[in-house]
């Protein structure tokens, strides 16, 4: 990949990040989640949310609403990554909850572009938790480049 091209999707990576975590009153920003790593060859953005107590359901592990919030703010990030700095909505998501996730631990999401056109980002992803690495989720989802 350019370097050029490298250095803007970096910038644009470092934009979502910093928009979504400087509204302290957000879910973005509640999600306390950081960047893990990226791979630019294989067009993969990878973010770390911790587990806590206030995203627990009655069975004490993490709700399903916050497991779609994390795959959404993880491929939303890597549809952002194809946008040249445009909005990239959420078209549609399905999500597959595979397994629980327990307060203390971390979901690590990895998500990948499979196709990025002109209009639209087609993504996957999958969520493995970190103290023992196993896929607690996986999902599919669309994103709009709007203009």
């Amino acid at each position: 990949m350019e370097e050029e091209n490298r250095n803007e999707k970096e910038q644009l990576l470092d934009a979502f990040i910093n928009r979504r975590m400087r509204l302290s009153d957000t879910i973005n920003s509640m999600m306390n989640f950081k960047m893990e790593k990226v791979d630019w060859e294989a067009a993969e953005v990878t973010l770390c949310f911790p587990v806590m107590k206030w995203q627990l359901n009655p069975m004490g592990s993490m709700h399903g609403g916050m497991i779609c919030t994390a795959v959404d703010i993880a491929m939303g990030c890597a549809a952002f990554s194809h946008s040249h700095g445009k909005h990239t909505p959420t078209i549609e998501m399905s999500v597959n909850f595979i397994r629980a996730i327990h307060e203390g631990d971390e979901l690590i999401i990895t998500a990948k572009a499979d196709h990025a056109g002109r209009r639209l980002v087609q993504l996957r992803c999958e969520g493995v938790i970190k103290s023992n690495g196993k896929t607690a989720v996986t999902a599919v989802g669309t994103y709009t480049l709007n203009e």
